[in-house]
């Protein structure tokens, strides 16, 4: 037996576990190490918990370390926000990591370090990326006014009515605007004008995965229309001209561009495009005076804008046929010997020429403009009739179908309307 108070040989003992290794149960012929992402730095650890764990930011794969500094830290483009892990974790699409350590994931509050967000204009769609460099621009036709944007389709479109051909910006106000006398339908555009105008206008983005184009960037406003908007994104701010007034320019920018009917004409409605061109649509050019009347004013906006010929006076033609004609009250004729007019506005001396058998309060479209082949075949729609269709008259001075062909009688219908009253004499 061993004398009291006499110091055991270590052999004969059971031994304290060294620093890095902990027991956590009896019996134990050998110590356990403490695990990846931990380390032990005092001895006797009893349980694994008790093992020091990596701090955030830090990792560690190898099991048994004994102080703190033999923990790694993250490398840039990677970070760790929990403590005691053998891992880090990517920076995520839209953020960088450019140093060592990082402790979480981009946020909003102070806490560093941590990855940091792609600013405004750029984005990422990639992981791990550690350099502010491995931003990309937002690209041409395109903005972006948020951070941390994660894919291409992150930056916003340009809006219609405006452009961009510079990358990286970050508002929707950088995107050049169409100017006056312009408008746009298309988002994305990145240059002011389209395929229509350039067909070469078409851009393929940088990684390939797609390539597009704007047939029309910018519009001009069309015939009839004018507008002083920049950056407007449809054809509602392309205003019309007023009654009264045409205009035959595209891409015009103020009302003062739009212009008076001219004499021996009338325009009842807005937006129309020529004033005498008989190819155009009676819609929307100026309306002529009727035989038996005249107009000297320019910018007339309705029919009884025509003066009658005056009692005794009559007048055969149209301005349709010349632009002299019925603009002023010297054109028109006098009665000749032997015959009287006891009323205004007569459109023949005699009852040869056909036309003039009968008095017309209203006029009829050319005969060119009716919707059919043959006179009398189909009722037509006209703008100055309140009723909204109207007949030619035939030569017999009453209201009745012809059935001549347009082709070879467009002065046949001259004027006419379904209330004629016969002048036959």
């Amino acid at each position: 037996m061993l004398a009291a108070h006499t110091a055991v040989p270590k052999e004969y003992y059971c031994k304290q576990c060294e620093i890095s290794k902990y027991a956590d149960q009896t019996g134990r012929t050998t110590c356990k190490k403490c695990i990846p992402g931990t380390y032990g730095y005092t001895s006797g650890l009893t349980n694994v918990t008790l093992c020091t764990s990596c701090t955030r930011g830090k990792f560690s794969i190898e099991s048994g370390l004994s102080q703190l500094s033999q923990c790694k830290f993250c490398p840039v483009g990677w970070q760790q926000s929990i403590p005691r892990q053998s891992a880090c974790l990517r920076c995520a699409k839209g953020q960088y990591g450019d140093q060592t350590g990082i402790i979480s994931e981009f946020h909003t509050d102070n806490e560093e370090p941590k990855c940091k967000a792609c600013p405004q204009g750029k984005y990422t769609d990639e992981t791990s990326r550690f350099l502010l460099s491995h931003c990309k621009l937002c690209e041409v036709g395109k903005y972006g006014d948020t951070v941390a944007v994660e894919i291409f389709n992150g930056c916003k479109n340009c809006s219609a009515g405006r452009w961009l051909n510079l990358e990286g910006k970050t508002s929707d106000t950088q995107c050049s605007a169409c100017g006056p006398g312009k408008y746009g339908t298309e988002t994305s555009c990145f240059a002011a004008d389209g395929t229509n105008q350039d067909s070469s206008q078409t851009y393929a983005q940088r990684d390939g995965f797609a390539t597009w184009s704007c047939t029309d960037s910018c519009r001009p406003c069309p015939l009839g229309r004018y507008s002083i908007e920049k950056g407007a994104p449809n054809i509602n701010a392309c205003l019309l001209c007023p009654t009264g007034q045409y205009l035959d320019q595209v891409q015009k920018t103020e009302i003062t561009h739009c212009k008076d009917c001219p004499a021996g004409r009338f325009g009842v409605l807005t937006g129309l495009i020529s004033a005498r061109t008989l190819s155009v649509p009676a819609r929307q050019r100026c309306q002529t005076c009727p035989a038996g009347k005249y107009n000297s004013e320019l910018g007339s906006n309705n029919v009884d804008s025509c003066k009658s010929c005056s009692l005794g006076f009559w007048l055969d033609t149209n301005n349709d046929v010349s632009s002299a004609n019925n603009v002023a009250s010297v054109q028109c004729k006098e009665c000749p010997t032997g015959r009287y007019g006891n009323r205004t506005g007569l459109i023949a001396k005699d009852s040869s020429t056909g036309v003039g058998l009968y008095y017309l309060s209203r006029t009829c479209f050319n005969s060119s403009e009716l919707n059919t082949t043959r006179y009398g075949q189909e009722r037509y729609e006209n703008p100055l009739l309140s009723a909204g269709e109207v007949q030619c008259c035939s030569l017999d001075g009453t209201v009745a179908y012809r059935t001549k062909t347009i082709a070879t009688n467009t002065s046949i219908c001259l004027s006419g309307s379904s209330n004629a009253t016969s002048m036959k004499t």
